[in-house]
């Protein structure tokens, strides 16, 4: 992690940067596969794919694929469960397929974002970093992240018989430098924040995580 000091413009954009390109180096260079070979193809989901579409990309040589994780999607009341059903899903035809699982964590949901003020459909795109109580939501949101598809989560004790493929790349956010995907308008500064405060909370589980 990249100890954070006020740093100026500059040395802030230098972070950006090289966030980005761990991103991209992770979506160029894929492990190999059982057979030796190597699928340097990745896929961006905009929808749900099925099982049987899975199965596809793996024979097509898909290594890589990359979702949206939502937050208010998947955890609408504050103190209640995460529904990981979804995510289970995915994660779980990840594995059978042998295909490197890309999660871009986004979005605040109404219980830590004002949506008497924002839209609920607008709060997808404002981070969790208007309070301290924000700030500590989006610390346990992921905690409970890695805590269930990282090293030793708890997804893979409770499927002992698939492929063990824990996640160990974490996508922040999603073209943070465009106002329709980082409200109220993009912030150097303010994605910098959310990248330590992200990075902090994901090592505390998994010190070895990207």
């Amino acid at each position: 992690m990249i100890p954070l000091r006020a740093p100026r413009l500059a040395e802030k954009l230098s972070l950006c940067a090289i966030a980005l390109a761990s991103l991209g180096a992770g979506l160029l260079a894929q492990p190999g596969v059982a057979d030796g070979s190597s699928r340097p193809l990745g896929v961006v989901s905009q929808t749900d794919a099925s099982e049987a579409e899975f199965k596809a990309m793996r024979r097509g040589g898909v290594g890589t694929y990359r979702w949206l994780v939502s937050w208010p999607t998947l955890q609408t009341n504050a103190g209640a469960p995460p529904d990981w059903s979804a995510t289970d899903r995915i994660v779980t035809n990840l594995a059978r397929n042998d295909i490197q699982p890309l999660p871009m964590i986004q979005g605040s949901p109404c219980f830590v974002v004002d949506c008497s003020r924002i839209p609920p459909a607008r709060a997808q795109s404002h981070p969790p970093l208007g309070s301290p109580q924000a700030r500590r939501a989006w610390s346990g949101f992921l905690g409970e992240l890695v805590g269930r598809y990282g090293p030793d989560g708890t997804f893979w004790s409770a499927n002992p018989s698939l492929p063990y493929r824990p996640i160990g790349v974490w996508q922040i956010w999603n073209e943070q430098n465009a106002p329709k995907f980082y409200g109220p308008s993009p912030s150097v500064e303010g994605y910098a924040e959310l990248l330590a405060i992200s990075s902090q909370a994901i090592r505390s589980h998994d010190p070895d995580a990207q």
